[in-house]
């Protein structure tokens, strides 16, 4: 089956920006997190790498390495694929592909992966990617050890943000809102049973969500959507009210 949220785009990020609130007061360890996230970006920039730094509510921050130049990265604490801003597809791939040839010297299979390589190739390697493998690679650039020697130096670790609970409930019930005006709108093209979601309770880790069924093809997805898009601007806009 499939749960399908309206407003998909930056939910998270937008359900737990605080609502327009003040930021509240941080203690002595959130501002120790703080000073060294300051400081593993400094350490970054000195090393030509491109960063910014976002900041929660309460005070804590997150260093990000941009993510249009980033083509792959690996830590202990984070990890993912970015295929960056390039130009076309094909020079997407190329860059992947040249990035991959870096990352095989860290992780094997994760850097076969991105090389294209075969099923038969990923299996001889054994199939699964590094958990614990550790790199950096910016462009087509391998950033690896500028990058490790300022987290090892920093003492840097990523925040856990804690939102607060009346804000992340009054962003779902807007979810909920925009959701059951597209579950209405699905109902009036082919599909009548569509359900609206359910309404949003505090504690629950859950988003409101249509779901529709399991059944659905690619094809019939698509012509709904046409017909029922999910991305709402103006909804969106409301979680900054």
């Amino acid at each position: 089956m499939i749960r399908l949220v309206a407003g998909l785009a930056a939910i998270g990020v937008l359900a737990l920006a605080g609502c327009g609130h003040e930021p509240k007061p941080i203690g002595p360890d959130e501002a120790a997190q703080a000073a060294a996230a300051d400081e593993f970006a400094d350490c970054l920039r000195q090393a030509d790498l491109p960063v910014f730094v976002s900041t929660s509510p309460d005070g804590q921050k997150d260093v990000h390495v941009e993510g249009d130049e980033v083509v792959a990265i690996s830590t202990s604490f984070d990890s993912g694929i970015s295929g960056g801003d390039y130009s076309s597809e094909a020079a997407q791939k190329a860059a992947l592909a040249a990035a991959g040839e870096l990352v095989k010297a860290y992780d094997p299979v994760q850097g076969a992966m991105m090389t294209g390589a075969s099923e038969k190739e990923l299996d001889a390697l054994g199939g699964a990617t590094d958990p614990e493998a550790r790199y950096l690679i910016v462009g087509t650039t391998d950033q690896t050890e500028p990058y490790f020697e300022c987290l090892d130096r920093t003492g840097y670790e990523p925040s856990t943000y804690s939102g607060d609970p009346a804000d992340e409930l009054k962003a779902k019930q807007r979810v909920a809102q925009a959701t059951v005006k597209w579950a209405e709108c699905a109902r009036q093209n082919g599909y009548p049973d569509l359900k609206d979601p359910d309404a949003p309770t505090t504690g629950d880790d859950s988003w409101p969500a249509a779901v529709l069924p399991g059944d659905i093809t690619t094809a019939e997805l698509n012509r709904l959507l046409d017909s029922c898009p999910n991305y709402d601007v103006e909804g969106q806009l409301a979680f900054h009210e």
